[in-house]
């Protein structure tokens, strides 16, 4: 499952430093990017919950994360309103994913685990804080949701790798 972990973030990561260059073009295709990153992740995180026998909040922010996917499957048909709602969604995503990374930091502070802590307790507070301006500023995020999208990837990526080497 460390595999795996391993894998799977520096994927994501990789294809978050990637979309920085092409923001355009991930925010033609994003509803379609989102989909898949949430059912990805979210299938990801039912697994490792199943197979580590752990049901709470992790579990739960899983299944939301397959709902939230599936749910955008539906609504791509008005791009517009698609694309406001993926504003919020992100957003919420972010600062939701930065509260559970501020967690993860500080438990690898609890456990000793030198730099890491505050290199993923940064990102967490960078995520929550780009989270609130989505949340404010749709208008001026749906420019720039490409950005909004890899850096939200970046951080995804990071925190997959952290939490590969932290059991």
């Amino acid at each position: 499952m460390t595999a795996l972990f391993i894998i799977l973030g520096v994927l994501i990561a990789g294809s978050g430093i990637y979309l920085l260059f092409t923001p355009v073009l991930t925010t033609t295709y994003a509803v379609y990017f989102l989909m898949c990153m949430f059912l990805v992740y979210g299938i990801i995180g039912l697994v490792r919950c199943i197979s580590l026998k752990r049901f709470g909040v992790s579990f739960v922010f899983s299944i939301i994360s397959v709902i939230l996917g599936i749910f955008l499957v539906f609504t791509r048909g008005a791009a517009f309103a698609t694309e406001i709602f993926m504003i919020y969604v992100v957003s919420a995503w972010m600062v939701v994913q930065g509260i559970f990374t501020i967690v993860a930091a500080i438990r690898l502070k609890k456990e000793g685990s030198g730099y890491v802590w505050g290199f993923t307790l940064t990102i967490g507070i960078l995520a929550i804080l780009l989270g609130i301006i989505g949340c404010a500023n749709p208008l001026v995020i749906s420019i720039s949701i490409g950005i909004l999208i890899a850096v939200s990837l970046i951080e995804a990526g990071v925190s997959m790798i952290v939490a590969a080497f932290t059991k």
